[in-house]
């Protein structure tokens, strides 16, 4: 694997470097570094952007569909995109654009101020859900797992190095 990393290093660097020997007859390089050269790149200004979407031609209102809604004689609300058959006074037409948003944007109200109260009595000490002599077990016990987890990685290291050498060996 590290001879194949090796091999394709090399061969990148002849490539970059053989253009720029003099293999040619007359002994000129195929290239020179002032024949290389960088592309221009600009950047548009915000004005010449926001030209151009002002320029767009708007959607045309022939796109627009028209939808009726009515209420028939039991006061069900029906939509349909045909007019009802029998003659209606609540009959009201809706043009929609299918390509407008018609879901209409939710106000966040916004946070409530906190308020801030002076106490002018002192805290009291939160008390403790743990005994004190059942903090020092817990402290006792998160230590003997602390060590523990340091002896298995010690055995891991031993046992990584013995692979590492043993791989060492074979190349």
């Amino acid at each position: 694997m590290r001879l194949l990393i090796k091999l394709l290093l090399t061969l990148l660097i002849l490539a970059v470097i053989l253009p720029f020997t003099p293999f040619m007859p007359g002994g000129k390089p195929l290239m020179q570094i002032g024949d290389l050269k960088w592309p221009r790149l600009v950047v548009p200004a915000a004005q010449d952007i926001t030209d151009s979407l002002k320029s767009r031609p708007s959607a045309p209102s022939s796109k627009n569909k028209t939808f009726f809604k009515w209420r028939d004689a039991q006061g069900n609300i029906h939509f349909s995109d045909k007019p009802p058959k029998e003659k209606t006074a609540h009959l009201e037409t809706i043009e929609v654009n299918p390509d407008a948003n018609l879901i209409q944007g939710v106000r966040v109200p916004p946070p409530p101020q906190p308020q801030q109260t002076v106490q002018t009595t002192p805290q009291a000490d939160i008390p403790s859900p743990y005994a004190p002599g059942q903090i020092k077990r817990l402290f006792d016990e998160a230590h003997k797992i602390k060590q523990q987890a340091e002896k298995r990685n010690k055995q891991l290291e031993e046992l990584n190095y013995g692979d590492t050498l043993l791989n060492t060996l074979n190349y």
